[in-house]
């Protein structure tokens, strides 16, 4: 089984709801255990509108990291490039960070009863929106904010067992762009 560690998402251009794109897949890198899938996302005109990098693990039966069989290569080629595998380092979260708790929800599971790689985006996403509710940001064009880079760090596995996640997000300053920061803490 393969579980995704670490998700990286770069949106080049805006994408509205019902648009159609086309993705294309490759592996790009492999160590040991791990692998590097790289999906680029292209419009109906051929123009580039997202790129994502998923670093996944090897789990073995008992759900252990394990290596990756020699034959992954002679199907994905063999990988030259040196990579290392995704890490996310936070930075502290601004002054007037909201924090929000979620429970996970069932409809968010996957099939083994974890909570879909997807649904941390979310997560982060419904943040940010309680945060502009709540009036904590100072600059309209926040509102206008649409997600263009998003890197998420899976440190453990969420169930719906679990009683809450907590997520701090707020405003932070690039050059003359506002973006707003999310950190999921576990």
């Amino acid at each position: 089984t393969w579980l995704v560690r670490t998700a990286a998402i770069e949106v080049a251009a805006p994408v509205a709801v019902g648009s159609e794109l086309v993705g294309t897949t490759r592996v790009v890198g492999a160590r040991r255990v791990w692998a590097r899938r790289r999906t680029d996302f292209v419009d109906a005109g051929g123009e580039p509108a997202a790129t994502v990098h998923i670093d996944w693990v090897l789990l073995d039966h008992r759900g252990a990291p394990t290596r990756i069989p020699p034959d992954f290569d002679a199907v994905f080629g063999t990988m030259h490039e040196p990579i290392e595998l995704g890490r996310v380092e936070l930075a502290a979260p601004p002054g007037d960070a909201a924090r929000t708790a979620i429970r996970v929800r069932p409809q968010e599971l996957d099939p083994m009863d974890h909570v879909n790689n997807a649904v941390y985006a979310t997560y982060l996403e419904e943040c940010r929106d309680e945060w502009l509710e709540r009036g904590l940001g100072d600059d309209q064009a926040a509102w206008d904010f649409v997600v263009a880079r998003l890197a998420i760090d899976f440190r453990r596995e969420l169930r719906l067992e679990d009683d809450e996640v907590l997520v701090r997000c707020g405003l932070a300053r690039l050059g003359t762009a506002s973006v707003t920061t999310t950190e999921t803490i576990l």
